[in-house]
């Protein structure tokens, strides 16, 4: 259980990070 929840962690922060750097390929891509 403990290690489900710091994969969850993980996931969360990975997709966070992925969303952040996507969107300031955008803000370059627009500029």
């Amino acid at each position: 259980m403990k290690y489900m929840g710091s994969f969850l962690r993980k996931a969360a922060t990975t997709n966070l990070f992925n969303s952040i750097k996507k969107r300031k390929v955008q803000n370059r891509a627009m500029s």
